[in-house]
């Protein structure tokens, strides 16, 4: 069930992490600073956060959060920092590197969904070419 699972929701999340990509390669150089949604965050760290996500594997998942003291809110701002590049275009190459990784932490993986689409829409925002069309497709 699992791989079937996977089968569905990975190129989903490829296909966002693609749209989203390249709705970034056209903001201007002050926009990278624009506050986010997620508070106190601009779209430069919200860009590192998802790079981090997709890099993180479910071991490396429970290590960091022996380090954080179980702490969500200090993971993610450790694993900003890690990610986050001086120009916002080295962490958006570095980002790009993760469009077809299927690394997941040990959360359900309808979460890889959630950061996709919830950060992924957030980012494009208005004017962008965002809200791209979702198929989900059953198996063969």
């Amino acid at each position: 069930m699992k791989r079937l699972l996977g089968s569905v929701i990975w190129p989903v999340v490829h296909d966002e992490r693609q749209a989203l990509m390249y709705d970034l390669t056209s903001i201007a150089s002050e926009e990278w600073r624009t506050g986010s949604l997620c508070p106190g965050w601009g779209v430069h760290d919200v860009v590192a956060h998802l790079l981090d996500t997709a890099k993180t594997t479910r071991r490396g998942f429970i290590n960091r959060m022996l380090a954080a003291g179980f702490g969500f809110d200090h993971d993610d701002a450790v694993g900003v920092t890690r990610e986050r590049a001086p120009d916002p275009l080295e962490t958006l190459a570095s980002f790009r590197t993760t469009r077809l990784r299927t690394l997941t932490s040990p959360a359900a993986l309808e979460t890889r969904l959630v950061e996709a689409f919830v950060h992924g829409k957030e980012l494009s925002g208005p004017g962008a070419a965002a809200f791209h069309a979702v198929t989900i497709r059953e198996p063969a």
